[in-house]
């Protein structure tokens, strides 16, 4: 996979990617990013490093309420793994294709 991330990086360069209005947590470091070229850096990144689930669960459950979680994958698994934690409004956890195709947007 580490020669996917040049590859992903060149793919990158080429997308313009917007400053995000709501917060997104990167998977390699477990924190919310609004730079775009450090965005197009960590999805690069994401080939080859380990996902830091349990950090980003721990920052996510710690935001001031109400936040939503948007899983962005090929299929609905991480959103579910939410249903143990207390104090999780299953009605602001969505799967990027329900949302896409219910054109639905968390207020």
């Amino acid at each position: 996979m580490e020669d996917g991330v040049q590859a992903m990086r060149d793919y990158l360069a080429g997308l313009d990617i917007a400053s995000p209005e709501h917060q997104v947590l990167m998977n390699v470091t477990a924190k919310s990013e609004v730079a775009p070229s450090i965005i197009k850096e960590n999805l690069s990144l994401h080939l080859t490093h380990t996902v830091k689930w349990t950090e980003s669960l721990d920052t996510f459950l710690n935001m001031p309420t109400p936040v939503a979680f948007l899983e962005i994958s090929n299929k609905p698994y991480l959103g579910n793994m939410l249903n143990d934690f207390a104090g999780v409004d299953q009605q602001r956890v969505m799967h990027c294709r329900k949302a896409f195709s219910d054109a639905k947007v968390f207020k």
